[in-house]
């Protein structure tokens, strides 16, 4: 029985990825690096900034990183491209949240978690874990084991909600059950679908 509902972010509630590549093209080029085509960054976009970091530069030095990694936490961008809710999004949050603790596990940074536009659906969400709060990172499991226990649920009665192959690796490693929001079926996962307005049927059938 599923006693609490967890989510990814990117991809998953908003659809992001051109926005975050502006960013990401925009931070790299200020901190003296060539930006990453769409082609390129599809292949990292569910990467952590650390990790975008690491793969787009080859720095192994974690000091080095961490300057470029400063410069993109407090980096003004001109941004053209913006964070969109993904259709359904808004009513599966308020549907979900009149019966299960919610709760959202992603790879972006503290400070980025709720912004725009899903501030205005922070209240739903009793629990948030981030980048920092995790010394592992997904695919590993630790990330949804911290959301489960500050959520008061064992794993098991978990459902995580997520878009790409780390999701189902992260789910499948902490023992919760997995709905993949996408198009492709992938190993794994306990249902897939392209729409989150399924999301709440398929719950019930977990």
């Amino acid at each position: 029985m599923i006693n609490a509902i967890i989510f990814d972010i990117d991809g998953t509630l908003i659809d992001s990825f051109e926005a975050n590549h502006e960013y990401v093209a925009e931070f790299m080029k200020a901190a003296g690096y060539s930006s990453p085509t769409l082609k390129e960054y599809a292949t990292i976009y569910h990467l952590s900034t650390w990790d975008v970091i690491k793969t787009l530069t080859g720095l192994t030095d974690k000091k080095e990183i961490q300057k470029i990694w400063d410069l993109a936490q407090n980096f003004k961008y001109t941004e053209t491209k913006f964070h969109k809710l993904n259709d359904g999004a808004k009513e599966t949050i308020q549907k979900f949240s009149e019966r299960y603790p919610l709760g959202v596990v992603s790879n972006r940074s503290r400070k980025f978690i709720f912004e725009s536009p899903l501030d205005t659906f922070k209240k739903y969400f009793q629990v948030s874990v981030a980048y920092e709060d995790t010394v592992n990172h997904k695919p590993h499991p630790e990330p949804l084991l911290l959301a489960a226990e500050k959520l008061g649920a064992k794993p098991m009665e978990c459902a995580y909600i997520g878009d790409a192959e780390t999701d189902i690796q992260a789910a499948c490693a902490a023992g919760m059950k997995m709905i993949l929001y996408g198009q492709t079926v992938l190993p794994g996962a306990d249902y897939t679908t392209p729409s989150l307005r399924e999301v709440p049927e398929l719950i019930k059938q977990l």
